[in-house]
């Protein structure tokens, strides 16, 4: 889908299509983990704007979330959300409604503010069902087992049971994710068998780097040393750049810790490396986006110009021609102005030759 979306000619583009490319590009920027220069979807956002259409206005808050999530920016990721709920109020799109509330039950979760995300994931459950989606609601119910988790056990149970019913309609990764994200729950709670086990299960389904970090952290707190070490180099293989500098970090300290300097060093010079790559590639982006924008203000000046242009000449040629038209109706008034002073002058003259005429032939009158 990205290699498409980078053969389309975007300067060909009318400002309509445009803003949904910007838009469309940005979610899938964020959905492989590809740098986005956030600049393009504020076009977006501000021609929905302008346009008044709230359904499309809250996709571009939405994306313009999903764009400051791989900056961490987790308060601004929330007020872009917040906008988006607000914009899809008076929308009819559940799916739309439900991926905002779904992105804020996950913000809130990190941001430890589980009462929120209890309440959102609460307020998705009857969405899920209004929309009929089994995939929908095996998601709700697996944050609804989550935010359940430590709190109340009855309810947590309850909702796995349903949770259980639908995993088979979640994708791989989702299925997945939902273990990584149990793991995180059961050792928070010092549950490490139970993590580890949601661990491998995830990794079992679907296979992700993330998974592979997070298992090789519970390991260092096992002293599982050897295991470790695996599980750090099979994740440090990312090609995500953002992801790897995560890694990186806590690997270094890890070895440190265990006496490994040499290899600790050499890691450890490896991250700012890596966090100037990622910054090479942001600012790469940011640079080819910035060109783009001016192209497009640079068209848009010429195109107002030739507007302006066009404008005088039409206004120029409707004054010639207002002009000619007033001379015209001169001229015709001066014409039949003439011919009146013509045709008196005539009348007169007849008049005076009639006079002549009948002073000749007619006698005058004796006194």
């Amino acid at each position: 889908a990205f290699e498409q979306l980078k053969r389309i000619d975007v300067k060909a583009l009318a400002e309509r299509d445009k803003a949904f490319y910007y838009m469309l590009n940005t979610f899938v920027r964020y959905k492989l983990y590809i740098p986005i220069n956030d600049s393009t979807i504020n076009n977006s956002i501000d021609y929905y704007l302008g346009e008044g259409d709230d359904e499309m206005l809250s996709r571009a808050y939405l994306y313009k979330a999903c764009s400051l999530v791989e900056k961490g920016d987790l308060p601004q990721v929330a007020t872009f959300l917040k906008k988006a709920e607000v914009a899809s109020v008076n929308t009819d799109n559940i799916g739309l409604k439900l991926r905002i509330k779904a992105m804020m039950f996950i913000v809130n979760r990190k941001t430890s503010n589980n009462q929120k995300a209890k309440e959102y994931a609460e307020s998705m459950l009857p969405l899920a069902r209004q929309l009929g989606n089994k995939r929908w609601l095996g998601l709700t119910y697996a944050y609804l087992t989550l935010v359940n988790a430590n709190s109340n056990k009855e309810k947590e149970l309850y909702y796995y049971k349903l949770f259980d019913k639908y995993v088979p309609y979640l994708k791989k990764e989702e299925q997945a994710d939902y273990y990584n994200n149990v793991s995180l729950v059961y050792s928070d709670m010092g549950k490490g068998d139970e993590a580890e086990a949601s661990l491998l299960k995830s990794i079992n389904i679907y296979p992700q780097y993330r998974s592979y970090g997070t298992l090789a952290e519970l390991y260092t707190t096992q002293n599982r040393l050897q295991e470790a070490r695996e599980l750090w180099n099979k994740a440090l293989k990312t090609k995500d750049v953002r992801l790897r500098s995560t890694f990186l970090q806590p690997y270094a300290a890890w070895l440190h810790k265990i006496g490994e300097e040499d290899e600790a060093w050499s890691l450890a010079m490896k991250i700012p490396f890596v966090k100037d790559s990622l910054m090479l590639v942001q600012q790469t982006e940011i640079v080819k986006e910035n060109q783009e924008r001016q192209d497009r203000l640079k068209r848009e000046l010429e195109h107002r110009q030739k507007i302006v242009v066009l404008c005088f000449v039409i206004a120029l040629l409707m004054m010639c021609a207002a002009l000619t038209y007033i001379m015209i109706l001169d001229h015709k008034n001066y014409t039949e102005e003439q011919i009146l002073k013509i045709m008196c002058m005539s009348e007169g003259t007849l008049r005076t030759n009639r006079s002549r005429i009948a002073a000749r032939y007619i006698p005058l009158n004796d006194k």
